[in-house]
């Protein structure tokens, strides 16, 4: 009997070191910015949320109740720099409810060393090297 309660106890911490490992990412929650750029051929998402389970959805406005856009993404690269930033690189598919067209980005972001701020800028076919807030991909959100 004391051996089965070894085992199961035991058991029980790897489940809860495996948890707590996987831990809670920092891009998970959610994003806003109501005074995004609107888009020369576009209106900007002004909500995006993603999920732990690797699913994102954008809202065209922060009251929206259904979104415009989702789909999955996977982080490929995580590093925190010297600034105590979090930085990610992550590859992104989607596609619009409405016009139902799929698309594939790769995102550089960096969450602010307080948490609150998610910068990134995203291209079809590679990762940017730089974070540049003139590149006409660059958004900046505020955790909500």
């Amino acid at each position: 009997m004391k051996t089965i309660s070894v085992i199961t106890l035991n058991l029980a911490l790897l489940i809860f070191a495996g948890m707590t490992l996987a831990g809670s990412e920092d891009i998970w929650g959610t994003w806003v910015n109501t005074e995004q750029p609107k888009g020369k051929y576009h209106h900007v998402a002004e909500k995006r949320v993603f999920s732990p389970d690797g699913m994102f959805k954008f809202y065209y406005y922060e009251s929206s109740q259904s979104p415009e856009f989702e789909g999955i993404y996977t982080i490929t690269e995580r590093w925190t720099d010297s600034e105590g930033n979090i930085w990610y690189k992550m590859k992104a598919t989607g596609k619009s409810i409405k016009y139902r067209d799929k698309v594939e980005w790769y995102l550089l972001s960096r969450i602010s060393d307080s948490g609150k701020t998610l910068e990134y800028v995203y291209h079809p076919l590679d990762y940017h090297k730089k974070l540049d807030p003139n590149h006409p991909s660059y958004r900046i959100l505020y955790r909500k």
